[in-house]
């Protein structure tokens, strides 16, 4: 009995088919991992690879690298054998399933923006083997199509093809008789343009024939890629914004200009050991020639991994949970915070954010410098027209929809209906830092006695399942990226150019947002001092709105309850690596003195830790006139 697929039962499934070397190729998008950034269920022949991507929704912090993993995952039920006796349980990869992995990974990895330090990671499952029909170049091809129709930022699509020779005619993809005596056996990876990556073995086949064989194989390639890009036209999402990783052109540039033919010289010879032995001393030379221009050419982020080497910053600031982390390692020092001029000015609870104890003495590990709390990020300029008549019930001056969860879904819905290309409000469901706001107001709680118990864990306890109930129905005014955190990089941009009337962030974002907003009023023809002016006056940043204590966004005249939020405290911490700790003590002792934390709050728009700073921050009005 055949099995029918379905609109109903799939509603993103789509298929695509073409001949390769004269065996079928398919590629089914929409049935499975439906969770990942994309997946592909490849078939060639009666091979079946499933290929899936994800990717990190922020950069992976204190690397200058691309962190791509790609892993080739081979069972024994791919070829209808399950293991029996001693060894049921399969161990790590074999030989070819490591080499295959490789050969995915180096034709996609440059292909990917140079600034991009998201992890990715690539994952090809073998589900059935048809010994005609590669498995490696099904995982090759599925990869790419995957990469090219999620919105994983890639410069794809790539498409792969085998070559063999067997009696003097060269064949596409042998199948497993004819490989066993082919004289040639390479593998050719093309992009539209070009060919990017070649692995070969012969048996000194002439270079003619080693030419045509990779002419013939990129100009049969151009076919997968046809059909990739109809994939991508058809059904590819939008690529995802990121934050770019700097990179010093200046720099770059000065060193290229001044070491290029030193460098050149430095590589010119097979002895890996000279080659490191130069390139080493090459580096000296650079840091001896710009530190004193650039100090931070050498500086590293990790201080768990780069401090015990002499690297790293003398003092970080960060969130208190990584501060905290440093301590567990011993990575920071204690600090005498007694000494400190804004020890009385900040409270307790802020100080106990930072405290560890060892052996029945407590020690104090960081300096709370400002307090980190979502707020509510809207467009004032996407307001209706007639908001001050129908959307500000109280005559406060603030619209209805900023107040109150209530008015924001209705307005959602409305914005929708009109144009189903705009959304009202719009945050990532699984980001858990935001959404667990939702169920503290109702009362649920991370762990018990005050966040003390950690085997308490109370996240459904109270009336929890009304703040499910919020999020389920503010889900329903949103699209598909909520629930995959898509919406975490693209708000600043959506939010930019319209796309989104509201998001929830932190305080510390609302540079990021305005510099977005500003960019799409330079682009509608603004000057760049105009574009600031109109992003300051329309960008607005508020408390977070009220809930209905019923939980239900559709109630008309709900009674209304505070939100709750989860938040934290970043501050100062002195590394224990340090050479000069007394000087990093004066440094923090500086930073939060009351002068420094008012300017620091006033420009970053931040809620100070000081209590005395507080009622001297001008915080950013939220009525509208």
């Amino acid at each position: 009995m055949s099995t029918i697929i379905t609109k109903r039962q799939f509603p993103h499934y789509h298929k695509y088919t073409m001949d390769l070397a004269g065996r079928p190729l398919t590629l089914e998008v929409g049935k499975l991992a439906e969770l990942a950034n994309a997946a592909v269920m490849v078939g060639y022949g009666d091979t079946r690879v499933l290929c899936c991507v994800t990717a990190a929704p922020r950069p992976r912090d204190g690397i200058d690298f691309f962190p791509l993993s790609v892993d080739f995952e081979e069972k024994m039920y791919a070829v209808g054998r399950i293991p029996g006796s001693f060894n049921r349980r399969e161990g790590r990869p074999g030989e070819k399933g490591i080499l295959t992995s490789r050969v995915i990974d180096r034709p996609i990895r440059p292909l990917f923006p140079y600034d991009f330090r998201n992890d990715v990671s690539i994952m090809a499952t073998v589900m059935a083997v048809d010994h005609d029909c590669s498995p490696e170049i099904a995982a090759l091809i599925g990869t790419s199509a995957a990469l090219a129709i999620s919105d994983i930022p890639w410069n794809g699509p790539v498409a792969a093809l085998k070559v063999g020779l067997v009696d003097g005619k060269l064949v596409f993809n042998p199948d497993a008789e004819q490989r066993k005596v082919s004289d040639l056996d390479v593998t050719v990876v093309s992009t539209g343009k070009k060919v990017v990556m070649i692995e070969a073995g012969a048996n000194e086949v002439p270079n003619d024939v080693m030419f045509e064989a990779i002419r013939s194989a990129h100009e049969e390639n151009q076919k997968q890629i046809a059909l990739i890009n109809q994939m991508v036209q058809e059904i590819g999402k939008p690529k995802f914004d990121y934050p770019h990783a700097d990179f010093n052109y200046e720099l770059f540039n000065k060193i290229t200009a001044d070491f290029m033919d030193e460098a050149k010289a430095a590589m010119d010879t097979d002895d890996k050991n000279v080659r490191e032995q130069r390139w080493n001393a090459m580096i000296e030379k650079w840091h001896e020639k710009y530190l004193e221009e650039y100090p931070n050419m050498d500086q590293y982020l990790d201080l768990a991994n780069d401090g015990p080497y002499g690297y790293g910053p003398d003092v970080l600031y960060q969130a208190n949970d990584v501060i905290m982390q440093y301590a567990k390692g011993k990575h920071i020092y204690p600090l005498p915070v007694q000494q400190l001029s804004c020890y009385e000015q900040i409270p307790e609870s802020a100080w106990k954010a930072y405290e560890t104890t060892v052996d029945g003495t407590t020690y104090c590990c960081g300096v709370p410098v400002n307090v980190q709390a979502p707020m509510l990020y809207y467009r004032a300029d996407l307001l209706p027209e007639d908001w001050q008549e129908n959307w500000d019930e109280d005559q406060n001056g603030v619209p209805d929809m900023v107040e109150n969860w209530n008015d924001l879904y209705a307005y959602s819905k409305e914005r929708h209906e009109e144009n189903p290309a705009q959304y009202g409000y719009m945050k990532s469901l699984y980001d858990v830092y935001f959404s667990s706001g939702f169920l503290f107001s109702y009362g649920g709680y991370v762990f018990g006695e005050e966040n003390t118990n950690p085997e308490d864990v109370g996240f459904s306890a109270g009336g929890a399942e009304k703040g499910a109930w919020v999020l389920q129905q503010l889900a329903g005014v949103m699209n598909e990226e909520c629930i995959d955190d898509t919406i975490t990089t693209n708000a600043y941009s959506k939010l930019g150019d319209g796309t989104y009337f509201a998001t929830l962030s932190t305080p510390d974002m609302y540079s990021t947002f305005a510099d977005e907003l500003e960019k799409e009023y330079e682009a509608e023809g603004m000057t760049a001092e105009a574009a600031g002016e109109a992003a300051e006056q329309n960008l607005i940043m508020t408390t977070l709105p009220k809930l209905p204590e019923s939980g239900d966004l559709s109630e008309s005249d709900p009674v209304l309850i505070d939100m709750k939020a989860m938040g934290g405290v970043n501050g100062y911490a002195v590394s224990a690596y340090t050479k000069a700790p007394n000087a990093c003590l004066a440094f923090i002792d500086f930073a939060t003195s009351y002068e420094m934390v008012t300017r620091r709050s006033e420009m970053l728009g931040i809620a100070p830790a000081r209590g005395d700073a507080i009622p001297s921050i001008s915080l950013r009005l939220v009525t509208i006139s």
